[in-house]
């Protein structure tokens, strides 16, 4: 099948905000278990191909200089950041009428964010902003 997301807003961000949303809209249900930090993996390949783009862009003149430009665990503190300001609007907004019936009926619709339609993407969303919030505490 093929699907389409409709961007709604633009605007200045950083590019893990882009990250963040993919993740959690699209993560197939086969790629998460509740507890496992799966999105990790996927943030770390980004990050790589950003400061391959840094050098073959002349932003940066090596790979040392682009972690240096941009360092993956910074990277990963604003994958973080733009996650759980997603989950904002997931948690008051997206999930206000949900039941695990409703997940139900949506699994392996197109559309519809994978937050939305798998229960088993529901609950590692959920548990992956309880470890984010933890981790700040």
């Amino acid at each position: 099948g093929v699907g389409v997301i409709d961007f709604q807003w633009t605007g200045y961000a950083l590019g893990v905000v882009d990250v963040a949303y993919c993740i959690m809209a699209g993560i197939h249900p086969s790629l998460v278990t509740a507890g496992e930090a799966a999105d990790a993996e996927y943030v770390s390949r980004y990050h790589c191909f950003l400061k391959e783009a840094f050098v073959v862009y002349g932003v940066a003149r090596d790979a040392a200089a682009a972690e240096a430009l941009y360092p993956a665990a910074l990277c990963m503190k604003h994958y973080e950041s733009a996650f759980l300001d997603l989950a904002r609007t997931v948690i008051g907004d997206h999930w206000g009428p949900l039941t695990p019936e409703i997940l139900r009926q949506r699994d392996g619709k197109m559309a519809f964010n994978g937050y939305n339609k798998s229960l088993k993407v529901a609950v590692w969303v959920a548990a992956r902003i309880k470890a984010m919030l933890d981790a700040r505490s």
